[in-house]
């Protein structure tokens, strides 16, 4: 018997399994599985259109995203509906000849499969196509059509840059023309806390669903395995990795990061007075007035290259008392604001006439000192000592300063913000090579501020001996208060004076 072609989904879902061999509903599909129906019915019939959904592992994620896509090209005439796995690869193995053809075959629908385009077409002329973000060419061929379901698998896998440009740029045009194209984002909850994907989720634009392994009712004892991976990795129920994929509670800890970072190594200083006001497009400005006592600054620069971000980072201590190394200053662009030298350079001369006295700048680029604009700004930028395992080095070197909390970071500033994310990327972990995983984000600033640290390690070791001993550092860091603010009049290099604080 041949499966009827239907012409809305409600009339989809009340039929019965008896009745026709695509008598598909929800609640048969799920078989018993509520999280999974429930997210499902979401999907299909909420009025908001974009969906996000974060599980643990083995919780019937993939299989509900294949549910969806069957469901809503056999619930109207020529529906064009979209699976985006991590690779083309991807897209076959694990939803289209593992679960869509199986299940297609079991329940008698008619179907044609070109396994060549990967995709499956219905008598009701509706098509599913299924490929990778590897290979966004194909991807845009399909895109050229207008869409009615577009299904973004391993979201938190996925290329933070190819995610961002489907989910804000490519797709919404595509899904718009029918009226009810509906995006899904569906994944396991990150290792990092973290990602566009994470964003999206947090936002409040989409409905978001999570479950667990734990409500999968297809697996034979998810209890028993779950503690069976316990008993042979020696791993406890908090250990919060097991948390995330095998409970899906979406807890974190800085284990997984490069950095370490905690929120104990942050601190919150006065706003600079002379920054107040003060917009040197296209970066943002943070600068805070340094701690008593720091005294020496030095300055690390990561020029953007094409979409990079452009990033200076400021940092002080003191020449004679060990109280640490403290971030004062920083100048961030957003990707792609495409600095042009007069722009950073303006922002490099405002910290080093303010932070005095700024021993050394140092720049990832190649700049030299008979560079003209660097001449008249009266800037000297020295480049960083890189080479094999360099990477690895600077890592190294400001991650012990921070676990020894001698390292402290201006709380929401951009290099925060890196230093909680950046992460190795584990496949070339795995060679023996240290990389950024980019999926995460590529640690601009971070790497900004690392090239900066030589100068203060240089300083420590040739530090004078002082007689009575040195301060109690830890002490000292304890009792530490941002200085009031003082007022008077401030002479500028620009003649003029200021009454506020100064």
């Amino acid at each position: 018997m041949a499966a009827p072609v239907l012409d809305g989904l409600d009339e989809l879902l009340e039929l019965i399994e008896d009745d026709a061999p695509a008598g598909l509903t929800v609640e048969l599909l799920a078989n018993g599985h509520a999280k999974q129906a429930a997210a499902l019915r979401d999907l299909l019939h909420n009025p908001n259109r974009w969906h996000s959904w974060f599980t643990s592992r083995r919780s019937g994620k993939t299989t509900a995203a294949a549910f969806a896509l069957v469901l809503y090209a056999l619930a109207a005439p020529r529906r064009n509906c979209i699976y985006i796995g991590l690779t083309k690869a991807h897209a076959w193995d694990v939803i289209l000849r593992e679960i869509v053809v199986p299940l297609l075959e079991r329940r008698g629908i008619p179907h044609v499969l070109n396994k060549t385009r990967q995709t499956v077409t219905f008598p009701n002329g509706s098509v599913c196509s299924f490929g990778g973000s590897d290979d966004m060419r194909h991807v845009q061929t399909i895109l050229g059509n207008r869409l009615s379901l577009a299904v973004i698998d391993e979201q938190q896998s996925q290329s933070p840059k190819v995610l961002r440009e489907l989910v804000l740029r490519i797709l919404p045009p595509a899904l718009s023309d029918s009226g009810d194209g509906r995006m899904l984002l569906c994944g396991t909850w990150p290792d990092i806390e973290a990602g566009f994907a994470l964003e999206q989720f947090r936002s409040g634009r989409y409905v978001t669903h999570s479950w667990a392994m734990i409500d999968n009712p297809h697996l034979r004892d998810p209890a028993a395995e779950q503690q069976a991976y316990l008993d042979a990795t020696g791993r406890t129920r908090d250990d919060p990795e097991y948390q995330r994929d095998w409970e899906g509670t979406p807890v974190w800890s800085n284990v997984a990061t490069a950095y370490r970072y905690s929120d104990r190594n942050a601190w919150s200083g006065v706003t600079a007075p002379w920054s107040i006001g003060l917009d040197l497009k296209p970066g943002k400005l943070i600068a805070v007035m340094p701690p008593e006592q720091v005294n020496v600054f030095t300055i690390g620069i990561d020029p953007a290259s094409s979409s990079d971000r452009y990033a200076a980072v400021v940092w002080g201590w003191c020449s004679h008392n060990p109280v640490g190394l403290w971030q004062v200053a920083e100048w961030t662009t957003d990707r792609g604001a495409y600095t042009v030298k007069s722009q950073w350079l303006a922002a490099l001369t405002k910290f080093v006439t303010h932070y005095k006295t700024t021993v050394k700048i140092t720049s990832d680029s190649q700049a030299t000192a008979d560079d003209v604009a660097l001449i008249e700004h009266g800037l000297v930028i020295e480049p960083a000592q890189k080479g094999r395992g360099s990477l690895k080095q600077r890592v190294d070197r400001l991650s012990d300063l921070l676990a020894t909390g001698r390292a402290h970071v201006l709380k929401g500033s951009a290099l925060e913000h890196d230093l909680k994310l950046a992460k190795f990327d584990l496949e070339m972990r795995a060679e023996g090579r240290y990389e950024w995983d980019d999926t995460v984000i590529h640690p601009d600033v971070a790497d900004a501020a690392t090239y900066a640290l030589p100068a203060y390690i240089e300083a420590v070791a040739a530090a004078p001996k002082i007689n009575p001993p040195l301060m109690d550092e830890n002490a000292w860091r304890a009792a530490f208060r941002p200085p009031p603010a003082e007022y008077g009049y401030d002479s500028h290099e620009d003649g003029s004076g200021y009454g506020g604080p100064g």
